[in-house]
């Protein structure tokens, strides 16, 4: 276990909300990313969730997980869904190589 302190913050325009992640996302954290892509998804108004991981520093299992779960809760409420992991960041890395970019949507830029 990591340990190491994550930021997790909301952007909200009109049609969109930007959920930004500094950080390690481990078993400590990944709690909070869960609760606010949740409340994005949840939120009235906007019609997408983007997930900006680009300042992530670890990104674990628990964090995947939590994107999966979001990214499903979004096709089920009728919204967009992206990921932004810039190649070569640690989430692009443990994104593709668990084959999660088949599941999810994941872009270097939003």
């Amino acid at each position: 276990m990591r340990g190491a302190l994550a930021t997790i913050s909301n952007e909200r325009a009109p049609d969109r909300v930007t959920v930004r992640v500094r950080g390690d996302i481990d078993m400590t954290t990944a709690g909070s990313l869960r609760a606010t892509l949740a409340d994005a998804v949840a939120e009235e108004g906007p019609r997408e969730v983007v997930v900006d991981l680009s300042a992530t520093t670890f990104f674990g299992s628990s964090g995947l997980a939590a994107l999966v779960s979001a990214g499903e809760d979004a096709t089920a409420a009728g919204k967009g869904y992206l990921v932004v992991a810039p190649l070569g960041t640690v989430a692009h890395r443990a994104i593709t190589a668990t084959g999660l970019d088949e599941l999810i949507p994941v872009s270097a830029s939003d």
